[in-house]
């Protein structure tokens, strides 16, 4: 949600101004499922950023840019803050679900690695307003759509950075989406075991400190260990960015299909096998197994 427009006159925004360089204010929140607290405000650039109170080291920070209209759907607290409740905010599901394409919201920077074959894991909890409350595989094929207002190159490991600073090089205009690839799931797992995730690195782009911050996001949640077997497209397609794809949310509905003829596989089928068994190996009496 785009809270800039959004007030707030607090003793905890004066005191946040206070002891906060002024170009650099935060907005802190308390947050579960299905509510958000706001006890102050700081504006990163242009971008409202949503932290937990409870994360002493603000390492469920989350960064929100839908352009719901928030005056609507706040309510003024006693505290000075505002309660947003994310049930009016969260889209309706019946639309994603009846969309004959979905595409997955990821790191532009995981999205090539995928593409490029050196990823083969993704690791969902959901974002703050997914249709579905938490994340859900709504489907098992599904297109990637980089982003980039999440991804931070401190938060991946050193191979790939060079990939994070040329995806921020290569980015396209913001009222486009440049999707290059597509995916497939093979397998899908549940676990709250973190050294097992930890063990998967091989698999994955992400630093092991951005892993343990996403499993102390929603701790009670487990973590979907999705394998993953991307596909390069034919040829780049420029998709234009409508209003339904902004938010925190996992899944985008595509209002023209995007053909998957002529497309390659970035991992050969001995290749992959062989990073499936790992998986089962190092998941083998720490995870669940879903059928997909």
């Amino acid at each position: 949600m785009n809270l800039a427009g959004l007030e707030v006159d607090s003793p905890a925004r004066a005191e946040a101004e206070d002891t906060a360089p002024d170009d650099e204010r935060h907005l802190a929140a308390e947050h579960d499922a299905d509510l958000v607290v706001v006890v102050c405000v700081r504006l990163v650039g242009r971008v409202w950023c949503v932290v937990p109170l409870g994360d002493d080291e603000a390492r469920g920070a989350q960064l929100i840019d839908d352009a719901l209209p928030v005056r609507r759907r706040v309510r003024r607290q006693g505290h000075g803050g505002y309660r947003i409740d994310m049930r009016r905010l969260r889209p309706p599901l019946e639309p994603l679900l009846a969309s004959e394409q979905k595409a997955l919201k990821e790191w532009a920077v995981v999205c090539r690695a995928l593409a490029q074959g050196r990823q083969s894991v993704l690791l969902r909890k959901g974002g703050i307003i997914e249709e579905t409350r938490d994340f859900a595989l709504v489907e098992r094929r599904f297109l990637l759509y980089p982003t980039y207002e999440h991804q931070d190159g401190a938060s991946v490991q050193e191979p790939y950075r060079d990939w994070f600073a040329a995806t921020l090089t290569a980015r396209p205009p913001a009222d486009v989406v440049r999707v290059e690839a597509w995916a497939e799931v093979t397998d899908l797992f549940l676990t709250h075991d973190l050294d097992a995730l930890l063990a998967l690195s091989d698999h994955y782009a992400w630093s092991p400190d951005y892993i343990r911050m996403r499993m102390a996001y929603k701790p009670r949640k487990p973590m979907n260990v999705v394998v993953v077997r991307a596909s390069l497209l034919a040829a780049p397609v420029l998709v234009p960015v409508e209003e339904h794809f902004a938010g925190c949310k996992s899944w985008v509905p595509l209002s023209k299909a995007i053909s998957l003829e002529g497309s390659v596989p970035a991992l050969g089928d001995d290749e992959h096998a062989r990073r499936v068994r790992h998986v089962e190996d190092v998941l083998a009496d720490r995870a669940e197994r879903v059928a997909v």
